[in-house]
Formats: structure tokens, sequence, C-alpha cells
């Protein structure tokens, strides 16, 4: 009998053991849930901060460019690239016939344009004219014209030649407005204009 009841009392104590390491469990795994429910709440307030300031921008740039009389870069009439630059930081400008979109990245020494026509099958980085000298004698010519011709404008550093765009670097002490519109003469001369039907 008192075997049997020390049975029953070690039963009952692994059991009371095993409830209280479960319940703990539970209250960690609640507590975690709880942490990362902050965590994501937290986020999206950011996320919605975020869109909120998008959106007051995107009215402000609108503003500004109504206030101006400005529509988006076309190739022969209309704002240039460069007056769009000075009106809006980060401004996205396009030519008229979508063939490419130039964009000033948040950090004001890069403009990435995209491109609607594919220009290499593969990435390729110019560090500076001297890389492009040493080591673009085998890259595709098409890569290495666009390399030497943006090269030609004063105060570009890097230049990258991608599938469908072309990423572009300044040296500090420029301004983009001083080189845009040569930026932009030179992309058109590798982005053909597609002709009209019937033309």
């Amino acid at each position: 009998m008192k075997k049997e009841s020390a049975l029953l009392v070690g039963s009952l104590m692994l059991l009371v053991v095993f409830t209280t390491l479960s319940i703990c469990s539970f209250v960690e795994r609640s507590n975690k849930l709880k942490l990362h429910t902050i965590a994501i709440e937290s986020q999206q307030k950011t996320i919605e901060g975020h869109q909120k300031t998008i959106g007051e921008w995107q009215k402000s740039a609108k503003a500004v460019l109504e206030r101006k009389g400005a529509k988006l870069y076309d190739d022969n009439t209309a704002v240039s690239p460069t007056d769009l630059l000075k009106l809006v930081p980060q401004f996205q400008t396009k030519s008229s016939t979508n063939r490419y979109l130039m964009v000033l990245d948040t950090n004001e020494r890069y403009i990435t344009i995209h491109l609607k026509k594919r220009i290499a099958d593969k990435d390729f980085h110019y560090a500076n004219p001297e890389v492009l000298a040493m080591y673009g004698n085998k890259d595709p010519e098409v890569v290495r014209s666009i390399a030497e011709k943006l090269f030609s404008v004063h105060g570009i550093e890097v230049v990258g030649v991608h599938s469908y765009r072309v990423t572009i670097e300044k040296a500090e002490l420029f301004q983009w407005n001083e080189m845009t519109n040569q930026i932009a003469r030179i992309i058109e001369q590798f982005i053909p204009e597609t002709p009209k039907p019937g033309a």
C-alpha cells in the first residue's frame, strides 16, 4: 500500500512538474508572439508613415510642376531633364516615346536610367575611365561605347551598364543639372525611336 502511495505521489509530482513546464513554455511563446505582434505593428506604422510621406511628396511635386507649367520631358519640346531636376529632387524624367526613364536616386550622387531596349547580357561596372581603357576591350561594343561617351561628360565618375538600365555616379562637386541634357542625348543614340505605324 505504501509503495502504491509513493508511486501515486511520484506520478502526481511528475504531472505537476510537466504541467508547470508546459505553462512556462506557453507563457514564453505567448510573450514572444506579443513581441512579434508589436514589431509587426511598428513596421506597419512605419510603412504607413512612408506611404503618407510619398503621397505628400507626389502632391508637392505635382503642384510645383503645375505652377511652373511643366510637363514630363519630351524629346523635342516641353521641360528638359535639367529643369525637372531643378524643380523637384528625385523626380523621374522620361522621353515622350517612353524609350527610357531617368531616375535620381535618394542618394543624389546616383542616377539610374531604365531602358526599353536590352543593351547587355550581363552587368558591366567601370569604376573610372582607366578601368574601361584597361579591361573594356573584350566587352561588347555597345556597352563600351555607352561607357566611353558617358565618361566624356565632365563630372561622371562611375558607369554601370546592365541589361535594361544604366547607372551613373557623379563627382561630389558637380550638379546633375550641369550634365543631364548631355546624358539624355547620349542615351538616345542607343535607343532608336520605334517608327510609327504607316510612317
